[in-house]
């Protein structure tokens, strides 16, 4: 059996993001994959000087053989987010950025700039969800992703995409990253705004036999169908809260607790809330 690679040291990959502008350095987005430019079983080794940012796509080029090592070191002497301004990354010059899950707003003053520590944003449970960090004011964005038997398919740990299954399809637009599942459904939209903050506008977030729904206008429980809404124009202020659902193991704003674990026909349940919130809408817009 093959022994697992050494991870990377967290003060060389703080000193390659830097380097790279927080983005693959040839198309800028901002989920990355860490890149050993000459192959590590080469150089036996993790140094900054031999590591870049790369995209999903990108590195899968790389690793094809369709993208040499000569190119990405001429990328990664001059990262299109440092020589464009950093258009790729977002930064959040002064100030902690607002951050929205659905149409909850939290403003969390732990997410200082330049740098700050980790906050919890969406959780179920004691298992984090959402969760960012600041970097020289840019976020870094994880999420952790399940499937309905609480296996974790994909995760994205500070914009590194560390673990994915062939199940989900993860697109960078801009500054918004979408996660789909195969047939195309949206499992997550994550949008990275310099003046509106961090949002969370779209989710479907599964973890110990609990389904949450987040829309732009509501966060809905499969489980039960209870429903938070937005009334009015500005989305609800949460202050610096942690949004749990389920079990909380740390200070948070605790939603519909206790709920059900792995009720006998989910399907049915997701299809009742949806039918719920469509009415809930549609009575709304009637006024």
């Amino acid at each position: 059996m093959a022994e697992a690679r050494p991870r990377i040291p967290e003060a060389i990959k703080r000193e390659v993001r830097q380097w790279c502008g927080f983005g693959c350095v040839l198309c800028g987005k901002i989920i990355v994959q860490y890149d050993h430019m000459t192959d590590r079983a080469v150089v036996q080794e993790d140094t900054a000087d031999n590591l870049t940012l790369l995209c999903a796509e990108h590195h899968d080029q790389k690793t094809r053989g369709l993208i040499t090592e000569e190119q990405v070191r001429a990328w990664n002497a001059d990262p299109i987010n440092r020589r464009s301004g950093v258009t790729g990354a977002v930064r959040f010059p002064s100030g902690p950025p607002v951050v929205t899950v659905g149409m909850l707003r939290m403003t969390h003053h732990g997410l200082t700039t330049p740098d700050s520590e980790e906050v919890v944003v969406l959780g179920i449970d004691d298992q984090w969800v959402f969760k960012l960090r600041m970097e020289n004011g840019f976020p870094l964005v994880s999420m952790a992703l399940a499937d309905e038997d609480n296996n974790v398919v994909l995760l994205i740990n500070e914009n590194e995409l560390t673990a994915s299954t062939g199940r989900w399809d993860l697109v960078t637009e801009g500054t918004t990253i979408t996660i789909r599942d195969a047939p195309g459904e949206i499992f997550a939209s994550v949008t990275l705004d310099p003046e509106r903050g961090v949002s969370l506008s779209r989710g479907r977030i599964m973890r110990n036999g609990v389904e949450i729904e987040v829309w732009p206008d509501c966060i809905g429980v499969v489980n039960n169908g209870a429903t938070m809404w937005q009334y009015g124009d500005q989305p609800a202020s949460m202050g610096d809260g942690t949004l749990i659902f389920g079990t909380p193991t740390q200070p948070c704003v605790v939603v519909a607790s206790p709920i059900e674990r792995n009720p006998p026909d989910m399907a049915a349940l997701r299809a009742n809330l949806s039918r719920a919130v469509a009415n809930i809408r549609k009575s709304n817009a009637d006024g």
